[in-house]
């Protein structure tokens, strides 16, 4: 900053110190509304969403462990059945892990078989209709 030698000089700085007060305070109040907003609930909830929607290995995990564990509860209800054996529940406990855990490692395996299967189901009634 300059020498201030008259009430001229005085004034002119005290201007500029003015513009430059309100034009920070306007950033603050942008920047205030911005955290505001980006705290709202259902804001962190949808961008949690999206970054997880595109990112495809989280996506592909998130889906290998989701069939995983269904595959592991249903074979765990096939081995026990209705009744309440306590050895069939431990068993049954053991297969649902050990099947968890071989279908979520194989999951990028089992979604191609899939899709295989389904395009070929598709690929037949097209052949079959037409």
């Amino acid at each position: 900053m300059q020498q201030i030698t008259s009430t001229v000089d005085l004034k002119e700085a005290i201007r500029q110190l003015e513009i430059k007060s309100n034009l920070e305070e306007t950033c603050l109040k942008e920047d205030f509304q911005y955290a505001l907003k980006s705290l709202n609930p259902f804001n962190i909830l949808s961008d949690t969403i999206d970054r997880a929607t595109s990112t495809p290995l989280l996506l592909d995990n998130i889906i290998g462990t989701l069939l995983g564990l269904a595959t592991g509860f249903l074979s765990k209800k096939i081995i026990i059945g209705k009744t309440g054996n306590r050895l069939r529940v431990l068993f049954g406990s053991v297969i649902q892990y050990v099947v968890l855990n071989l279908i979520s490692q194989r999951s990028n395996a089992i979604k191609s078989i899939g899709l295989h299967l389904v395009q070929s189901i598709f690929k037949n009634k097209k052949h079959n209709t037409g």
